[in-house]
């Protein structure tokens, strides 16, 4: 089992130094990876915590240099909201500078209101995303090569420099529904699920490899930890969270490594810096060693 930290990047509590420490921080105690979250701009009456947000991608290519062996993900980038040339050369770019350490993180997004912020197709998401993947690992792989596709097309065009890690970083695809299971078992190299409970995602692995049986794919997970006892509904509802002492969360640990996950992605931040510190080493030192 592997361990992530998710930084935090979001409330109006989150600064450049915290996410430094973080990131750091991370490093040091021997985390496996740390990772970004991605909105740019929520409707004021979206869930509070994506008001105010640091943007993914360009905080990965910061801590490209302030670190030197933890891997750098986002959880996860929007992909149909944006231009997936320019996301193409800004993955390319970050994995250069971060020596091939990046993790790229895909989703097709839920919040309607951003994607017309962004003049961007919310009926659309998917099959723009699935050309939009396509166009990535082209561009990444042939970059002289022409694409023709329904959404994006382009011919003579000179790109580079390729990514560091061959072929492209790894693609994690997040989201709970079949449609996301069936595109990270079609175009991804991993699935990325998010706060659900063991019994969940192990029912989601075992129709991932259902749909694809050729490989078997990475299950990463991404989990809110607080302090408060036992699982409880998140803010959003029909999600829950881990809490209570680290005895409680080394038990739910476990038991979401029993149903099929190779790595959980931990998310301690609630707007307080000195207690979201104390919890990663707190997790590092208690949990981790013993998993």
């Amino acid at each position: 089992m592997k361990f992530g930290l998710i930084l935090p990047t979001n409330l109006p509590q989150a600064t450049a130094d915290g996410i430094r420490q973080a990131a750091q921080l991370a490093e040091e105690l021997g985390y496996e990876s740390v990772w970004t979250t991605d909105h740019v701009m929520v409707s004021r009456g979206a869930v509070a915590p994506y008001h105010s947000i640091f943007e993914a991608l360009t905080t990965m290519a910061w801590l490209a240099g302030l670190t030197s062996r933890v891997k750098i993900g986002v959880s996860v980038l929007v992909l149909p909201q944006r231009n997936p040339v320019i996301v193409a050369k800004e993955v390319a770019t970050i994995d250069q500078l971060s020596g091939g350490r990046l993790i790229l993180g895909i989703g097709t997004g839920w919040h309607e209101e951003e994607f017309g912020y962004l003049n961007a197709d919310f009926h659309k998401r998917g099959r723009v995303l699935d050309e939009s993947l396509l166009l990535l690992r082209q561009l990444w792989t042939e970059p002289e090569k022409a694409f023709r596709g329904s959404f994006f097309r382009f011919e003579n065009q000179s790109f580079g420099p390729p990514p560091a890690q061959y072929g492209g970083p790894p693609i994690w695809i997040g989201g709970l529904s079949e449609p996301a299971l069936k595109r990270a078992a079609t175009y991804g190299d991993g699935w990325h699920a998010s706060r659900i409970t063991p019994e969940q995602l192990k029912t989601s692995a075992e129709l991932l490899g259902r749909f694809n049986s050729s490989r078997q794919l990475p299950v990463s997970l991404r989990m809110n930890v607080t302090a408060a006892r036992g699982q409880q509904p998140d803010e959003r509802g029909g999600r829950y969270v881990m809490g209570g002492p680290m005895a409680d969360v080394l038990d739910d640990v476990r038991r979401f490594q029993e149903a099929g996950a190779s790595e959980i992605a931990l998310n301690f931040w609630e707007g307080d810096l000195p207690a979201f510190l104390d919890q990663v080493r707190r997790f590092a030192s208690e949990v981790m060693p013993k998993v």
